[in-house]
């Protein structure tokens, strides 16, 4: 950013340097360093080398008005030229004394060092002789012909023509340059030409603009000529010095620069328009056409300027549009931005991932084609769609996020569940402590009676052996109560099955509420008679037993009766444990089977089940290597079948499903 800020000042800088160079170029005829150079003191070699001249020489054409006109009867110079050399005079503090010549002679003069200035027009083959100041004044060239009509004469058409010409003029170069087989006669003055051109001598005359037309609009004489539109050439005249004065040329310079800007050139050449169509060229169209050009410049450098910020900002904004579309896609959130007709116009990948299906078929439809928006839309924060929990999120109904909480539910009842456990072990070592030594002290108290007692008889025998009895009962129960609080993490280890299992039906025929239900458990014993012990997680057992037992006791409406047995078989050459849980109840319908494992599904009203039961009966089959078999019959009862193979120092594993076996 801090570069392309110095970039655009940069090219604005540029520009606004070139259209000041451009114009103090018009308006002095000097460039930026040039015009500071002249705007600071005059230096210390220029003031030592106006200190050695007392006065200097300017020779020229004096006899060709009104750039020179000696006036005979006060022998004083005046004119144009004239004028220009007395302001310099005055502005460098040193007198210039005018020297007529002919034109010719002047140029002798100024080479050969008899005179200090001349005003010319520079030329290459000028140069080779002369150095030059900044320009003085502008000067055209033009051809006069005889007769009212130019007669299409031109610089370009003057061959087989004879021409008089001041002797010298740069008139006679141009000429020569463009005619090769043209004659030009050299004369003194214009005056001599134009009257060569009265007589019919030549065929035309070239010479300086103002000069030919002081000559035209003084003499009468020459009415009858006519001066050619097309000049041949727009020069501008500057002062020559001999080779090598640099101080001279310095010092002409700077005050030439002075009188430019103090606007005495100005003046001067206001003084003598009148005999001229253009001494000093009018600079305004020029400068009007140069901050047209400027302002043209700095209008299309503008234009790029935003163009190329619109293509920069179209590329950042392309490049975070991406950005953005990555960390969108990258949500695990269902992320669906709608119109305001409600109609998609973007989704992430977890959407179509969800939907299955590719992103062209789903931009553009309305919400309602999509069975979960329209859950979401029914404006419940949190909703159960497809067996999952999800929580929703919207901006203005436009921007929606759907965030599956399943599992963070899941942790959040297994911690609650957890806790309850922990807490009720604690509360059960309690109880167990806080009873057992009362029990202890009863026991030991029948010792003592039986002891004490001299003659037993029937009454007391019977009333000893109740009490011993009640004691054993209420052990059981503390033994009971301390084996369910201790469900949670274990390892595998070898489990009397079928006492686990009567444990755990005796916590449920403990309970009140479970009064009007039968529990019926089918020892399952081995060929050799022996209970029978498997290797399997105790606490995960138990876990399962407990849940399968509330799930039945919860499908039995007022009377029933629940019915669970083990046994074991040995297939490809592992045990295998069989754990059923049959009840008496409503059964299952054949819509709910699909979806019974689900986390949060229940078919019972609100606040009264967390739809977690049988997940967790799946969860933990899953860690101890076995899977379920649901049989059901409306209103005759269902029957869960567990599986399990031995464990051998791994508790994890998984089995195959179909639509009744988790």
């Amino acid at each position: 950013m801090k570069r392309r800020t110095l970039f655009v000042i940069l090219i604005f800088s540029t520009m606004f340097v070139l259209y000041l160079n451009q114009m103090l170029l018009l308006e002095y005829d000097t460039n930026i360093v040039e015009y500071i150079y002249y705007s600071l003191p005059q230096g210390e070699a220029e003031a030592d080398y106006l200190k050695t001249r007392d006065h200097l020489i300017y020779g020229g054409n004096i006899n060709e008005p009104p750039l020179g006109i000696e006036d005979s009867e006060t022998g004083q110079s005046l004119g144009l030229v004239v004028d220009y050399m007395n302001a310099i005079s005055i502005q460098i503090g040193v007198p210039i004394v005018s020297k007529p010549m002919i034109w010719n002679e002047a140029l002798v003069a100024l080479s050969e060092g008899e005179t200090d200035l001349c005003d010319m027009i520079p030329s290459e083959e000028r140069s080779r002789r002369f150095d030059f100041s900044k320009p003085l004044y502008d000067l055209k060239g033009v051809i006069v012909v005889k007769g009212s009509t130019d007669q299409g004469v031109n610089k370009y058409h003057l061959e087989d023509k004879v021409i008089a010409a001041q002797r010298g003029d740069y008139a006679i170069e141009v000429i020569r340059k463009f005619n090769k087989r043209v004659t030009i006669i050299e004369v003194d003055n214009v005056s001599d030409a134009l009257n060569l051109l009265e007589s019919a001598q030549v065929d035309a005359v070239v010479g300086d603009e103002p000069v030919i037309w002081y000559y035209i609009n003084e003499l009468p004489v020459m009415n009858n000529m006519t001066v050619i539109r097309e000049p041949i050439y727009e020069l501008s005249c500057s002062v020559a010095v001999p080779k090598g004065e640099k101080e001279l040329l310095n010092v002409m310079n700077r005050a030439i620069f002075e009188l430019r800007r103090n606007g005495t050139l100005q003046k001067i050449n206001d003084k003598w328009m009148g005999y001229s169509l253009l001494l000093n060229e009018n600079t305004d169209a020029e400068k009007l056409r140069t901050g047209l050009f400027m302002l043209t410049g700095f209008l299309g450098i503008v234009i790029v300027l935003i163009v190329l910020g619109n293509r920069r900002l179209n590329s950042i904004i392309a490049y975070k549009t991406r950005e953005l579309q990555f960390t969108f896609d990258s949500l695990n959130s269902l992320m669906v931005v709608l119109n305001e007709e409600k109609c998609i116009v973007n989704i992430n990948q977890a959407f179509l991932k969800f939907v299955e299906m590719e992103r062209d078929s789903v931009l553009g439809k309305h919400y309602t084609a999509f069975e979960i928006l329209e859950k979401a839309f029914k404006g419940e924060s949190v909703f159960q769609f497809g067996g999952n929990l999800y929580e929703l999120k919207t901006q203005d109904n436009r921007i929606i996020m759907i965030r599956d909480i399943t599992y963070e539910k899941i942790k959040e009842q297994q911690l609650i569940h957890n806790n309850r456990m922990e807490a009720i072990g604690q509360l059960a070592s309690g109880v167990a402590h806080e009873l057992r030594n009362p029990l202890g002290v009863m026991r030991n108290s029948t010792y003592l009676l039986k002891d004490v007692l001299e003659t037993p008889n029937q009454l007391t025998d019977r009333a000893i052996s109740s009490i011993d009895a009640s004691i054993e009962r209420a052990s059981l129960i503390i033994d009971n109560l301390l084996n369910f609080s201790r469900i949670g993490a274990g390892s595998a280890k070898c489990v009397r099955v079928c006492d686990l299992l009567e444990e755990t039906i005796e916590y449920f025929r403990g309970s009140t509420k479970y009064k009007e239900i039968q529990f019926k458990l089918n020892r399952g014993v081995l060929a050799s008679g022996e209970e029978i012990t498997f290797v399997t997680n105790e606490n995960s057992l138990r876990h399962i037993v407990i849940n399968l037992l509330s799930n039945a006791c919860d499908a039995i409406e007022e009377r029933g009766e629940i019915e669970v047995g083990c046994s074991i078989d040995v297939k490809e050459g592992e045990d295998e444990l069989t754990v059923q849980v049959c009840d008496s109840g409503r059964g299952i319908e054949e819509a709910e089977m699909e979806r019974l494992f689900d986390p949060f599904y229940t078919t019972k009203p609100p606040g009264e089940g967390t739809g977690l039961g049988l997940y967790i009966v799946y969860t933990e089959l899953k860690k101890i290597n076995g899977y379920i078999h649901i049989n059901s019959q409306k209103a005759q009862g269902t029957c869960f079948t567990v599986t399990l193979k031995s464990i051998h120092g791994d508790s994890n594993g998984g089995q195959n499903e179909d639509s009744n076996d988790r």
